[in-house]
């Protein structure tokens, strides 16, 4: 519009009119009239009838780029990419910089979604696995093929093609037997990038899996990559980027904007653009323009928009994997920022390295001080190469060494030092740690509170200021008066040099690389100084002219100066990409019939000397590039990058493995990415609950159990009542009619015996109808398998208790809290039902204590600190003040004593009232009133182990507390109780044993049943029989009996249990 061409004005104005369209039908067009303008495609007008127009193109394009960002869902498409046996489904996005935005809210997070429907990403993924660029393997190398002639140190690091070919197979096994069934288990996004080897390897062991199952397979793979990478590719119509060039518009549009930014990012010789083809396969993918204000390309918006693609996916773990090496560890700040963020990443080590990491820093520095050696010597005869590059076998000293590599490997060091510093963190402050963390689940109840509380005392206590921490608090295990979790590990010095050992080797490798070209360089030019003919220097051109382009003529502009000249300095055009392309799609070289030429005469001194010079012009600004972003020092002084190499180290969400060692790969790749709702300990307050719970349910149970042997006595007295009355009644007429009665007693007995049996009947019905004990058993019964219920679905953190799957720290803390208020408020929901049953207020049930207070922190000071205010009670028990023994406060209701524990020891094992002395002194309180019943205590959550049992009847029925072991923890095998749960937990220790409680009943129910029916058809035939040969008043007691066998196995509902 700005260039003024009616045409352009014209589109313009349909532009606008369709953006005010767009609006009007979305929010509702009032005015009809604009409608129809809008309809007509005129341009929208303002208040002075003037047609609104952008200030030039940009303005266009901006809004353009922003309709299409809202639409972004729109902008999809399908490709049909080329494969062997046909074609493979894709889908391709292609963004600008101003389009790659995700907005949050409402909205966004629907286009959002509409975006993943549109490129087929799973819509509910439970598990993220990251990609992350894991470059200079072979397949990046092959993407820069005709970089061996100008950078011959710039190639696969290996030592020789046989290691080559073996980490390339070790990768493909990689993927087949370690991720592939991994993305295989659940719903997952796998997300790639460009120049990715884990990305090409994943895409071609997965293919089969994918053409297999089609639309079923469970994981999608998504791969971010920038336009200008494949541009070069996707002009060849027999490549896969054509065909997805071929479905964008907007990427053939730039074809002539993305050559001339790419001249000036990369040079003007094409031979050195990135010439990668997009990969075959199944998959999705987001193309990015990277243009900056049309001035330069910039990869950064790649790296920005798959961090805000995967922040769009709240709640589901990250996986990260990286191997081989990157670009100078640009992306490590990136990657320590997902570190902190929760992400969790896994360094692949491709090399075969010894067995077990080294044991220090200098060993570490040694071992890769070794390799790198081993590669800048190594030389490869191979025709693999050797006929590609057309070299010959000259014993020049500019082809010496120069098949010498540096170790690009940069993520594999880092791998290496990483296992190093988790070695050696591992041997002290990992163990302590992990022993911490796994003593919980060999621990009672009461115990992990104890524990737990310990815990928590002891960061108090590295928290506050001015304690005496000469004489740590008691162990965690109360033993010894050792605190190991106090210990403070001061591994700083240990990720200083380890973080200085990476990066003193990165900058190492970048500067010998770039000291190789110098010095072939120097070598080239020297050769080139010492010709003396004009032939000569043609041969030496040429043969020196990859040395050269090593480090210079990055632009043909001093060359295009020089030219004009020395018209003999021609550039030569190698045609279409193949072997001549080594050096270059073009090359320099001398016109010897120019040179020669009788009219002209050029002076070959002058012509020479004026190249030279030219030469050392170039290294010049190569040089001074080089040193002030290639040396050591300049890579050291990255602060940025040696923060993140520090942060990546020190992080716990790092994990290594060896490529050689796919077993350690599977196990390490399940440990972090595992599909794991469960936390690794229960709190304090987790802790608390679980045993209020546990004490309520065997409260209830206890009590329910009562109150079911009372209904059963109840009622089994009510029938003997019932059949002792009828048996009266019999036995007297039947007496009666055998002329033995003596009416005077008869009467007098019968009368007494059938008003004591109705007295005692009307007694047990109104007890029974008092208590009501079958309805409080069936309540109370319920609560307790409803509490249990509860616990078990806590413990295995399922249904209402299941929370978002999350790799942060601080939403799984969240989380956690969320099911601990869910399970308060299940708890509490139950107790008040239970309360609000007939007649359950006005038991005994809710004054039954079902807490200790013993979660309130007791101090264990040392003795030297005690005895500065003890005073006159310290003098009295000198006799025991030995050094050995550890002075401790106890607290009674009175007042404070202090009693040596040789003391406490001795009134502990008394009976009687020195018992009750020696707990009211260690706990200030009474014995409370639920530790002297068992039965509220069966699932160990309360410590009556300092008691001496032999005191209290009731208590030494305790089971398993015959050792100190015993009364802190189960045996092994068993259940806690308290600890989360997996599957095969709640298998094991809720199932099984129920299954087992129920089997163990069926003979006993079966055999009472089938009693009771063969008593009930004797009584039949028998009743039958007196009937028919005597008598016939007797058969009703035999039917008595028999009716009453009846009711008791309709009262016990035995063919229901069964």
């Amino acid at each position: 519009a700005n260039q003024g061409g009616p045409a352009a004005k014209h589109l313009l104005h349909v532009v606008y009119a369709h953006r005010e369209s767009c609006r009007m039908a979305s929010h509702g067009a009032e005015d009809g009239e604009q409608a129809s303008a809008a309809a007509s495609g005129q341009a929208p007008q303002d208040d002075g009838g003037q047609a609104q127009q952008p200030t030039n193109s940009t303005d266009l394009q901006k809004e353009i780029d922003k309709m299409r960002m809202q639409t972004m869902h729109k902008l999809v498409a399908r490709v049909d990419a080329p494969a062997e046996t046909g074609t493979l489904p894709c889908k391709l996005l292609y963004l600008t910089n101003t389009q790659a935005t995700l907005e949050s809210g409402t909205e966004g997070k629907l286009r959002f979604k509409r975006m993943c429907e549109e490129l087929e990403l799973p819509s509910d993924p439970k598990l993220i696995i990251r990609l992350m660029p894991s470059m200079h393997g072979t397949y990046h190398w092959e993407s820069n093929p005709y970089w061996r002639g100008r950078f011959p140190s710039k190639r696969t690091p290996e030592v020789s093609f046989a290691d080559e070919d073996r980490t390339e197979h070790q990768l493909m096994l990689l993927v087949k037997e370690v991720i592939l069934p991994l993305a295989m288990s659940t719903q997952v996004v796998i997300t790639g990038t460009d120049q990715c080897g884990l990305t090409i390897a994943f895409l071609k062991v997965s293919l089969a899996y994918q053409n297999q199952l089609r639309e079923k397979c469970p994981f999608r793979m998504i791969i971010f990559a920038s336009a200008h990478s494949y541009e070069f590719k996707a002009r060849n119509r027999l490549t896969v980027a054509r065909a997805f060039r071929d479905q964008c518009q907007p990427w053939r549009d730039r074809e002539e904007k993305f050559e001339e930014l790419m001249a000036k990012k990369l040079g003007a010789d094409k031979a050195f653009w990135p010439m990668l083809d997009m990969p075959v396969g199944r998959y999705s993918m987001i193309l990015f323009e990277c243009i900056v204000d049309e001035k330069k390309l910039d990869d950064g918006i790649v790296t920005n928009f798959q961090n805000d693609f995967l922040a769009m996916f709240p709640g589901v773990p990250t996986t990260s994997l990286m191997t081989f090496g990157t670009n100078k560890f640009s992306i490590m700040p990136m990657v320590a920022d997902q570190i902190m963020r929760g992400s969790n990443l896994l360094l692949i080590d491709s090399r075969k390295r010894k067995d077990t990491p080294p044991d220090d820093i200098e060993t570490a520095r040694d071992e890769l001080k070794e390799l790198s050696k081993m590669l800048h010597n190594a030389k490869f005869q191979d025709a693999k190469y050797s006929n590609l590059l057309g070299r010959e076998n000259e014993t020049s000293k500019i082809h010496e060494n120069e098949y010498g590599v540096a170790d690009w490997y940069t993520t594999d060091m880092l791998a290496f030092v990483k296992a190093l510093v988790n070695k050696k963190r591992m041997s002290v402050q990992t163990e302590i740690e992990s022993d911490i963390k796994n003593r919980q689940r060999s621990l009672w109840l009461h115990a992990a509170i104890e524990t737990k509380m310990k815990q928590e005392v002891q960061a108090m206590l590295r928290k506050t200021p001015g304690l005496d921490r000469t004489n740590p608090v008691e162990d965690v295990e109360g033993g010894e008066h050792t605190d190991r979790a106090n210990q403070k590990i001061d591994d700083e010095e240990l990720l200083v040099k380890a973080t200085n050992l990476v990066m003193d080797y990165a900058g190492e490798e970048l500067q010998w690389e770039f000291q190789e070209r110098h010095r072939r360089f120097g070598l080239a030019r020297d050769r080139i100084k010492a010709t003396n003919s004009w032939q000569e220097l043609n041969k030496q051109l040429g043969e020196c002219w990859n040395a050269i382009r090593g480090c210079a003529f990055h632009d043909r502009a001093g060359i295009t100066e020089l030219q004009k000249d020395h018209e003999w300095l021609v550039f030569k055009k190698h045609g279409q990409p193949g072997k001549s392309w080594e050096k270059g799609d073009q090359s320099l070289e001398v016109d010897v019939d120019k040179a020669e030429d009788k009219d002209k005469k050029p002076d070959f001194t002058q012509g020479r000397d004026a190249f030279v010079g030219l030469l050392d012009s170039e290294f010049e600004k190569t040089y001074s590039r080089d040193h002030a972003t290639l040396s050591k020092k300049a890579f050291k002084a990255k602060e940025d990058i040696w923060l993140a190499i520090y942060d990546i180290l020190k992080s716990e969400s790092v994990f290594t493995c060896s490529m050689d060692n796919l077993r350690h790969c599977r196990s390490q790749l399940d440990l972090i990415a595992r599909i794991d709702y469960l936390p690794t300990e229960n709190s304090l307050q987790t802790l608390v609950l679980l045993r209020r719970a546990w004490t309520m349910a065997d409260i209830f149970c206890s009590e329910a159990h009562w109150y079911k042997w009372f209904s059963e006595r109840a009622f089994f007295a009510t029938l003997i009542l019932g059949a002792c009355t009828v048996l009266v009644v019999t036995s007297r007429s039947v007496i009666r009619d055998a002329g033995k009665d003596n009416e005077a007693v008869g009467d007098t007995v019968e009368r007494n015996l059938l008003l004591a049996t109705t007295l005692l009947g009307s007694l047990v019905n109104g007890i029974t109808t008092l208590l009501e004990p079958n309805r409080k058993y069936l309540i109370l019964e319920g609560a307790n398998l409803a509490l249990q219920s509860e616990i078990w679905k806590f413990r295995t953190r399922m249904c209402d208790y299941r929370t978002e799957l999350t790799s942060s720290s601080y939403l799984l803390e969240q989380n956690e809290q969320a099911a601990e208020t869910t399970f308060a408020h299940r708890l509490m929901h139950i107790e008040s039902r239970v309360q609000q049953g007939p007649g359950l207020h006005r038991t005994k049930i809710f004054s039954i204590p079902a807490t200790v207070d013993d979660t309130l922190p007791t101090f264990f000071e040392s003795k030297e600190k005690k005895n500065k205010g003890a005073g006159k009670q310290q003098e009295d028990n000198q006799d025991y003040d030995d050094k050995s023994v550890p002075v401790i406060y106890h607290y009674s209701k009175t007042a404070m004593t202090l009693v040596p524990d040789e003391v406490a020891a001795g009134w502990k094992h008394s009976k009687g009232w020195l018992a009750s002395l020696y707990y009211r002194c260690r706990h200030g309180k009474d014995i409370p009133a639920h530790l002297l019943n068992t039965d509220y205590n069966r699932h160990h959550q309360l410590d009556a182990g300092d008691f001496d049992l032999s005191t209290f009847n009731k208590l030494a029925e305790i089971a398993g507390w015959k050792s100190s072991a015993d009364r802190k923890g189960p045996p092994r095998g068993e259940d806690n109780h308290h600890s989360p749960a997996t599957a095969d937990d709640y298998i094991q220790w809720r199932l099984v044993p129920l299954r087992d409680h129920y089997q163990e009943l069926l003979p006993g129910y079966a055999t009472t049943y089938r009693n009771g029916q063969l008593f009930l058809l004797a009584a039949s035939v028998a009743s039958a029989l007196i009937s028919a040969v005597s008598n016939p008043k007797p058969a009703a007691l035999v039917a008595t009996l028999a009716g009453m066998v009846a009711t008791w196995q309709e009262f016990r509902q035995l063919e229901t249990c069964l």
